[in-house]
């Protein structure tokens, strides 16, 4: 991509490589979002054993069916999605996705967590971090998509702190909202600069093209000249060795005196080396 004469990209050119940023990132947000399908249906299965026992039996199956429910929908919302189609639409619809799944996960605080209870809030703020750190990984790329991600998993956390806060560990909940305040800018921070590498990237890509083709062009441009000087050669060479020929041919004795005495003392040698042009004594 050329820069304008002013050093700004042209408009259509600008629009093209913002389409191309997005369908690079949807892509690998998709495959990330498809590869961790897995750990996305194995994390609430995992509840089981550590909040059935502990955990009002109507409350943890209404979240665990919520998940379920959440869970699928993410399934179903991800297989429709293509990223080449149209990847603002396509982005929205992987935001929904992985947001239902995170809101049910930011839910398990009023289901999971007693408030006076500091071992029930230390688990879940362990599993609340991991998951948050889990999409750092796959979501930082596009901070859109990772608010989209992190916001319903944190912002029932803070609802769940202002509700309890006579009985809240002021400094572990801090914490937590730091780290939630860190991740939203690292991610704000990190998607502007992959933005700012992948155009760079695409600009040196398109430069190295143009040189290529120039250097195509030069080597084609020398092999026509040498085909050209080839051809020339022969074609020189050829009338001046049968002029040659026809001098050998004349006898100096069947001529008069003065022509004679023009091929006896000048007459021509040849250079073939030099496309046969005669040169004299």
């Amino acid at each position: 991509m050329n820069p304008s004469e002013h050093g700004r990209i042209p408009m259509n050119e600008g629009h093209r490589e913002q389409q191309l940023i997005a369908i690079e990132k949807l892509q690998y947000m998709l495959d990330y979002s498809k590869s961790s399908t897995i750990a996305t249906v194995l994390a609430p299965l995992l509840c089981i054993p550590l909040y059935l026992d502990v955990t009002e039996l109507l409350r943890f199956s209404a979240w665990f069916a919520a998940m379920t429910v959440a869970v699928i929908t993410r399934y179903v919302l991800l297989r429709s999605i293509r990223a080449l189609s149209n990847p603002p639409q396509n982005a929205n619809v992987l935001n929904i996705a992985i947001g239902l799944v995170t809101l049910m996960w930011g839910m398990g605080w009023f289901v999971f967590v007693e408030p006076a209870d500091m071992v029930s809030y230390l688990l879940y703020q362990i599993i609340s971090l991991t998951v948050l750190f889990v999409g750092m990984v796959g979501y930082c790329i596009n901070w859109k998509t990772f608010f989209a991600f992190v916001v319903p998993l944190k912002a029932p956390e803070l609802i769940f702190i202002a509700l309890n806060f006579s009985q809240i560990v002021w400094p572990i909940a801090l914490g937590s909202m730091v780290a939630f305040y860190l991740a939203l800018k690292m991610a704000f921070l990190f998607s502007k600069s992959w933005e700012k590498s992948f155009a760079l990237r695409m600009k040196n890509d398109a430069l190295i093209d143009q040189l290529t083709e120039e250097k195509n062009a030069s080597l084609a441009a020398n092999v026509a000249k040498s085909e050209f000087i080839a051809t020339a050669s022969h074609d020189l060479r050829q009338p001046m060795q049968s002029i040659n020929i026809f001098i050998e041919m004349i006898d100096a004795g069947q001529l008069n005196e003065s022509y004679s005495a023009i091929f006896c003392c000048r007459r021509p040698k040849t250079d073939h080396l030099n496309l046969g042009v005669p040169t004299q004594n």
